[in-house]
């Protein structure tokens, strides 16, 4: 395994420092196998939210549950607007300067569509 560092010089560069006489390919099999994983715990994570806002969705819930789940599981805010572009609901926290962006934006999108 290689010994892993990071350089603090303005950007997090990792740095992998092995002994002289180990193989390339075997650098390179670790770097893929720890990329692998991650890349595997990040679709598990996805999966899970997944089926956690299905099973929300799924039970006929009103928006402000399946909003309160989303609030639960991601930092991220929701804004839901109609066709029409009037705001209906948004995630609980949700910065008023966001909704205002959602909004603007799905009156753009609106405007563009026509």
């Amino acid at each position: 395994m290689p010994q892993v560092s990071t350089i603090h010089s303005g950007s997090e560069v990792p740095l992998l420092t092995v002994p002289e006489e180990t193989p390339f390919i075997a650098i390179t099999k670790w770097v893929f196998d720890v990329i692998a994983r991650q890349e595997h715990h990040e679709l598990q994570a996805a999966m899970e939210i997944n089926k956690k806002l299905t099973a929300v969705a799924t039970r006929s819930a009103p928006l402000p549950a399946l909003l309160s789940a989303w609030s639960a599981i991601s930092d991220t805010p929701c804004v839901v607007c109609d066709g029409a572009g009037q705001l209906i609901a948004a995630t609980p926290g949700t910065p008023a300067s966001v909704v205002e962006r959602a909004v603007e934006a799905v009156g753009m999108a609106r405007t563009a569509g026509d």
